[in-house]
């Protein structure tokens, strides 16, 4: 028998509610945003604004009704959920795909879209996506505001990693064979429909499920950069996954998915020591630390694997171009670089002064290391103490926020991946195993 909650309004509702009608009014506020092709003679928005009520009602309802048992009221309130991810978040997506392809002005896509694809598109010749020239993506930019002064920077780098073109290009044969186009936010929906499925499997209790759904799909801090292309939820994926097997124990194939995902995008191998720390720690009967990270690095060995499968074919093709556009240019050390912006400590070294020009480098690694090695030291012992799954990932989430603070750039979209982390590490239901004082150690 379930335990039913008998406040008058649950939490799942309110979600519902203040998301949703959140969702509506942000959106319907984006000049370039259509949505279905109908209007029955009214505004879009007020369809989506009409539908969202009737359906916010139903599940009010069907919340309410004493005559209904518990499992079949949970199955309806889910189906209404899932509908309304569905056309609200999905049905948005694949008509933005749409638009564009009939047309639609390019300049609110982001600019890794862009990039990406004609990365695939270099693979599917025979070239090296991390040697050829990217202008040729912006000439529609050129001819509209004109050339700039200096060249936009990601016209002479692609700073993204293989697994994520290389994974992307199945789905640009199959596109192009079948609609004769092919968009780079097709694999994003692709992900997030299977992302969808994983923050629903993490917490076992029924209605913190309904509550994931909720926060993950309307999330106001995810939504906008998922429409407008940004892939942080093709790394999120493979990380989530990841750490959803190691919820259940299976090491080999967590590790597995580690690799992938840090071979998509930089931000998951400063998952790699956290995750390390974790399964060393949980070795607790075995006194002799080598022996320890011996066993961790037999649990990891998949991971390193993927480094060598993913990255290797590159530095041979080039070397020097490869480690310029993933380690160089990101850095600000390349000869064309990303300028000083965002909300972290960059921009405010240059608004004082200390930063004479947003295109100059600056040694921000001096500044990630005063901050970030005692954080991690801070981790690594709160880790020994309460060695959990939950503990891990906040972990995570606060050193990668400290690490992009210091950094060149502090994007908004990297808030809209931490709060996704974040998120993670609430939905977590894992036991502390591997307490320092455990019963389990003693015997």
């Amino acid at each position: 028998m379930h335990k039913e909650i008998k406040n008058k309004i649950s939490l799942d509702m309110i979600l519902l509610f203040v998301l949703g009608i959140n969702f509506i009014l942000t959106v319907s506020n984006w000049h370039y945003i259509k949505f279905i092709p109908i209007n029955f003679g009214l505004p879009r928005n007020f369809i989506f604004f009409y539908t969202f009520f009737i359906l916010f009602i139903f599940y009010y309802i069907i919340s309410k009704s004493k005559k209904i048992n518990y499992n079949l009221r949970y199955y309806i309130k889910l189906c209404i959920i899932i509908l309304l991810i569905f056309v609200f978040i999905i049905i948005t997506g694949v008509y933005q795909i749409l638009l564009r392809k009939k047309g639609a002005d390019p300049i609110y896509v982001h600019d890794g879209i862009l990039v990406s694809e004609q990365a695939i598109k270099y693979l599917d010749e025979g070239k090296n996506p991390y040697v050829e020239n990217y202008k040729e993506s912006f000439s529609y930019f050129i001819e509209k505001y004109g050339q700039r002064e200096r060249d936009n920077p990601v016209w002479h780098h692609y700073v993204y990693l293989p697994y994520y073109f290389l994974f992307s290009w199945p789905f640009y044969k199959v596109s192009h064979y079948f609609f004769g186009f092919f968009d780079q936010r097709i694999v994003h929906i692709f992900i997030f429909i299977f992302s969808l499925i994983l923050i629903y499997k993490i917490p076992k209790n029924k209605n913190k499920k309904l509550i994931a759904l909720l926060l993950f799909a309307f999330n106001p801090l995810f939504f906008p950069w998922f429409f407008n292309g940004h892939n942080d939820i093709f790394i999120f994926f493979w990380l989530i996954l990841s750490i959803y097997l190691l919820t259940k124990r299976k090491y080999i194939w967590s590790s597995l998915f580690l690799g992938l995902a840090c071979v998509s995008k930089h931000q998951a191998w400063l998952f790699l020591p956290f995750y390390f720390i974790y399964l060393f720690y949980s070795q607790n009967l075995i006194k002799n630390y080598f022996r320890r990270a011996l066993i961790t690095f037999k649990k990891m060995w998949l991971t390193f694997l993927i480094f060598i499968i993913f990255l290797t074919p590159f530095l041979f093709w080039n070397y020097g171009t490869f480690i310029e556009d993933i380690i160089e240019y990101p850095a600000g050390k390349s000869a064309h670089v990303l300028p000083v912006v965002g909300y972290g400590i960059s921009y405010f070294l240059y608004m004082i002064g200390i930063i004479k020009d947003q295109w100059d480098y600056y040694p921000f690694w001096i500044w990630q290391v005063i901050f970030c090695l005692p954080l991690f030291y801070y981790f690594v012992r709160k880790q020994k103490i309460n060695n959990n799954l939950k503990q891990l990932v906040f972990n995570y989430g606060v050193f990668v926020f400290v690490f992009l603070f210091f950094s060149r750039y502090l994007n908004t979209n990297y808030i809209s991946y931490l709060s996704m982390i974040f998120l993670s590490a609430y939905l977590i239901e894992d036991k502390y195993f591997f307490k320092k004082n455990s019963k389990l150690k003693k015997k």
